[in-house]
């Protein structure tokens, strides 16, 4: 089976329950156990399957990569004439122990113990099926100009009977994006196109004038008063509380008071359920962006800076508002963590597309706009800012595409960044950055 192996791609480990992350050599197969499991659950749910044989599906993909299982003769044959034909050998009555990925059937012995409902048997083995080479199709579609039509097309030609075509009716449909959407998206976002100017104004300028900080911070109460914490939290020991802005600005130094100003001004972007947990991840991206720019030593820090804290904007503007396009995107994403598959076969485009062209509204420079456009798709970029921002996501850990180690070691090798060092990295804000966060 080494060859067979050699031919999965290798990723990083995701978290997954102990007895499967620990369950094979390969840490890639830990993130594709938990996606199946997703997609079976997501069809399971569709299709109608009662809550119990739901929960199977979701146990037998997570263990699906797990050793002790056995392969009949049958799986076995039709798993090595399609990935490593040459060496495909007529099947025999025994069976093989191995510890890759065992026949459904044998997962699903539990249904004939009465302890689920009473489902067909070969129901359930199909849908867990159809999510297994779903997952693997989409594995690719970063990679490539697929399709959600193609996709399904390849899925009706391994799976062609009328059992298979009712469940693959219940993957997610298609949502066309127009422009307009997009502009509605941007819409609902609590920031004015003025303030967001703003904030480049303030990033671009070398070195800002206390009392240009100053104004903006006196002018509203909320901004001075998370200045003002902000400051009594900082490193350094205090021989009496801050009370105004000035001394709080002096305090924190204009770099950092500055960046914290830009930071209060984007926080109400991400004011709402799941956007919290987009905007605490921005913040980590803080941090782990100043990592990368002492270790590459490449970037002017205040565009990293700000790069860092819009990168995930496409994500809080699809998750804005009540349409069903963000219902559909969010129940979706709930049960997949690798985001940017979703977006694909969703609207065809991921967050980082819609991100760019909210931030044109914004009148944001151009090579702002590329890296957050592409920050999942490094290579086809040419700048620096763009792998800088993969790399972040990795610090991170966001999870949000399929981890690839080609595009981790092309990134950290196009900004000098060592891979040892890099995968050291840890992302936990400072203290005075920690009054920005939302509660867990």
């Amino acid at each position: 089976m080494r060859l067979i192996e050699e031919r999965i791609p290798l990723m990083l480990p995701i978290a997954l329950p102990d007895r499967v992350q620990k369950s094979g050599d390969c840490a890639g197969a830990t993130a594709h156990a938990r996606r199946v499991s997703a997609w079976a659950a997501f069809l399971g749910k569709n299709c109608g399957v009662g809550a119990g044989s739901v929960d199977l599906l979701r146990k037998a993909a997570l263990v699906h990569h797990a050793p002790g299982f056995e392969w009949s003769s049958h799986s076995m044959q039709r798993l090595m004439e399609e990935v490593v034909p040459e060496l495909a050998a007529p099947p025999s009555a025994s069976s093989i122990a191995m510890s890759s990925p065992p026949h459904w059937e044998l997962l699903f012995r539990e249904l004939s113990r009465g302890r689920y409902e009473p489902h067909r048997h070969d129901l359930l083995c199909r849908i867990a099926e159809i999510a297994y080479a779903f997952d693997e199709l989409l594995e690719f579609l970063p990679y490539e100009s697929a399709s959600r039509r193609d996709l399904v097309a390849e899925l009706e030609s391994l799976f062609p009977d009328s059992e298979s075509a009712a469940i693959l009716s219940q993957l997610p449909s298609r949502i066309p994006l127009q422009r307009r959407d997009i502009s509605a998206f941007a819409e609902r976002i609590p920031i004015s196109q003025a303030s967001a100017s703003e904030l480049w104004r303030l990033i671009a300028v070398e070195d800002p004038r206390i009392g240009v900080l100053e104004g903006l911070t006196s002018s509203d109460a909320m901004l001075a008063c998370l200045l003002v914490r902000a400051a009594n939290v900082a490193a350094f020991p205090l021989l009496s509380p801050i009370t105004t802005v000035r001394k709080a600005i002096l305090h924190l130094g204009i770099p950092k008071a500055r960046k914290i100003l830009v930071a209060a001004l984007l926080r109400p972007i991400f004011g709402s359920g799941p956007q919290k947990a987009l905007w605490n991840h921005s913040l980590n991206a803080v941090e782990a962006s100043e990592t990368i720019c002492d270790l590459s030593g490449q970037f002017h820090s205040g565009e990293i800076f700000l790069a860092s804290l819009v990168h995930d904007i496409g994500r809080a503007a699809l998750l804005a508002g009540n349409s069903r396009q963000a219902e559909i995107y969010g129940e979706l994403i709930a049960e997949v963590a690798e985001v940017t598959a979703v977006e694909q076969l969703l609207f065809g485009m991921d967050h980082g597309a819609i991100g760019d062209a909210i931030l044109e509204g914004w009148h944001f420079p151009g090579s702002l706009r590329s890296a957050v456009r592409n920050h999942h798709q490094p290579e086809v970029s040419t700048d620096l800012l763009t792998p800088a921002l993969y790399l972040v996501e990795f610090v991170t850990g966001s999870g949000e595409d399929l981890p690839s180690v080609g595009r981790l070691s092309t990134s950290a090798r196009k900004l000098g960044v060592p891979l040892p060092d890099l995968l050291r990295c840890t992302a936990e804000p400072a203290s005075n950055w920690k009054i920005l966060r939302y509660a867990a």
